[in-house]
């Protein structure tokens, strides 16, 4: 994945309907079928009529919703919300200039309205009217500078066009209005390393890895005492009374959500790491806290959820520290970059246990379905729930024997769709926690042989190769992690276009996979453009590594047969 690439996603909605909500949302208690009703009994009863064309909008019966909100338009021409639900009704059908008059009528009543003129620029967007697009987006961010999809939108059109600076513009006030956003600003610090501004990309990387410490500071109030001495009632007595008084205050959540755990209160600790979450997204200790809770739960795939998001954030933080060393080394700065590559190959192992873990989770829903009681038998399934870490070789050789299994059962899936990069990069990640340092390296190459722009295949690459000691070819495999042609950047954009319009999109993936079928070799379609897709944020990565392994069939005998 690279991060440049990722900036042409951004600011992208699912559907033109998205963007109005509030305007358009479903608020009517009632069945369809009683608004329906309801309809027939008096079709000139205005509220009636739009409650029943918002209700078809969000069912998607898109032709219904259209009649409906043109007998609004017509009976209320002043009616604002039945101008732009017309416009989703008709984009909805792919109809996209159609929906562009209708959004232009709708901003004749509402001149200055951001959602409207941020419709039209993406409307003009998807049509190619690059330059109305652009004008549009500009008006939004001067009406209303912190609607954030205007601004994404322009970066990736600058970058589209290969003008850094006016992309760098945007992600500046993207991370100065939202500070801890790691996302925005890794992608502004890999900006300016393209830029060669090599002090500020160094500055931003040292940022970023600063967003996402280890731990908080250790506690030291009442509190804490309590909790050394073992009384965590009172201790979580009094946090969750600070939690009350300062609820702004992650740390709290979380340290409070541990003594419930303690305390086995584990619905309630589970309600404060989440908070903790929303009031600092991006912090891998509490994802993998919400993991852990899930996975006493018994709830395996919301657990191996959870795990992938903090095995995201842990890879981004690799790759800002990587990102920082190749700035460093531009600068000179030889001593750092190094200091740099050891932060990042400390972090690696992170990554690598907790994709163990969700592999390992994996295996567990797997034998259960196919009801493989051998393995419960040979006490695979046994093993702590604990992440296993560096300096914990107990732990390590409990889950080993089911990493090694998951490991089989990727390389049986590779003899068959040997195409298939995501799948040799997760084989490479499982050597790699096995100690397999050359299988990691020849599975990488491999990922990176199908598709050489995989970025975390590139720093994975480089960083087995600098614990062979082929540090050169290491700082090639950095080095290339960072950089993105245009014609990528190019291919790109009109594939996050074209993801943008459901109709259109489905045609084409249905056009190109009759095409594969006639190739008289096999092309790996859907796992490429899942990969791609998953480069530009399009696609929930954290959900995408468990649903790459539950693919996966369950063919391969980790022990003997019982009976």
């Amino acid at each position: 994945m690279s991060y440049l690439l990722e900036i042409l996603g951004r600011g992208l909605i699912p559907e033109l309907s998205a963007a109005f909500q509030p305007m358009l949302g479903d608020g009517d208690a009632r069945f369809t079928c009683e608004l329906e009703e309801a309809h027939r009994r008096d079709p000139s009863d205005l509220a009636i009529v739009k409650a029943l064309a918002d209700r078809r909008l969000a069912d998607r019966a898109y032709a219904r919703a259209e009649a409906l909100y043109r007998s609004l338009c017509a009976a209320a021409p002043e009616n604002l919300a039945a101008r732009i639900g017309l416009a989703c009704a008709l984009d909805g059908q792919g109809r996209t200039k159609e929906a562009l008059g209708s959004l232009r009528e709708a901003r004749a009543l509402a001149p200055d309205d951001a959602a409207i003129l941020f419709g039209i620029g993406y409307c003009c967007e998807r049509t190619e009217a690059i330059d109305d697009a652009i004008a549009a987006y500009e008006e939004v961010v001067e009406i209303a500078p912190e609607q954030r999809n205007a601004h994404e939108r322009l970066a990736a059109i600058a970058m589209h066009a290969d003008d850094a600076a006016t992309a760098i513009h945007h992600y500046e006030y993207l991370c100065w209005s939202e500070p801890g956003d790691l996302p925005a600003a890794l992608s502004l610090a890999t900006l300016y390393a393209r830029a060669e501004r090599h002090a500020d990309a160094v500055r931003k990387y040292e940022y970023v890895v600063s967003l996402n410490p280890g731990r908080w500071e250790p506690p030291d109030d009442l509190a804490a005492i309590y909790e050394e001495r073992g009384e965590f009632g009172k201790a979580a007595g009094i946090l969750e009374d600070l939690s009350h008084q300062q609820p702004d205050k992650a740390d709290l959540h979380v340290r409070l959500g541990d003594l419930l755990h303690q305390l086995e209160q584990h619905d309630r600790a589970l309600c404060e790491y989440l908070e903790a979450w929303t009031l600092n997204p991006d912090h891998m200790e509490v994802a993998v806290k919400i993991g852990t809770v899930y996975l006493h739960r018994g709830e395996c795939a919301e657990a191996a959820r959870w795990f992938g998001r903090a095995l995201e954030v842990n890879d981004q933080t690799v790759h800002a520290l990587l990102g920082l060393a190749v700035c460093q080394m531009a600068l000179g700065e030889v001593c750092e970059a190094e200091a740099s590559l050891q932060g990042a190959a400390a972090a690696e192992p992170s990554s690598d246990a907790l994709f163990s873990q969700i592999a390992r989770l994996q295996l567990k829903v797997a034998a259960a379905r196919e009801r493989e009681a051998h393995l419960t038998s040979q006490g695979l399934l046994g093993a702590s729930a604990d992440i296993t870490t560096p300096g914990e070789p107990e732990s390590l050789r409990m889950v080993e024997p089911v990493i090694r299994a998951q490991a089989e059962r990727l390389e049986q899936e590779l003899d068959e769709h040997p195409d298939h990069a995501d799948l040799h990069y997760r084989l490479g990640i499982l050597r790699r926690q096995l100690g397999d340092l050359d299988g990691a390296i020849e599975a990488f190459r491999r990922a990176l042989a199908i598709n050489p722009r995989y970025v975390k295949a590139l720093n994975r690459l480089g960083l087995a190769l600098r614990d062979r000691g082929a540090d050169d070819e290491a700082e090639e495999m950095f080095q290339e992690a960072l950089r993105v042609v245009p014609d990528e950047i190019h291919l790109h954009y009109h594939l996050g276009l074209l993801f943008s319009d459901r109709n259109r999109f489905a045609s084409a993936v249905e056009h190109f996979q009759r095409a594969c079928d006639l190739c008289p070799d096999e092309v790996e379609f859907h796992a490429h453009l899942a990969l791609a897709l998953q480069n530009m944020g399009l696609i929930d990565r954290a959900t995408a590594v468990w649903e790459t392994l539950m693919a996966l069939p369950a063919r391969t005998s980790v022990g003997p047969s019982p009976g």
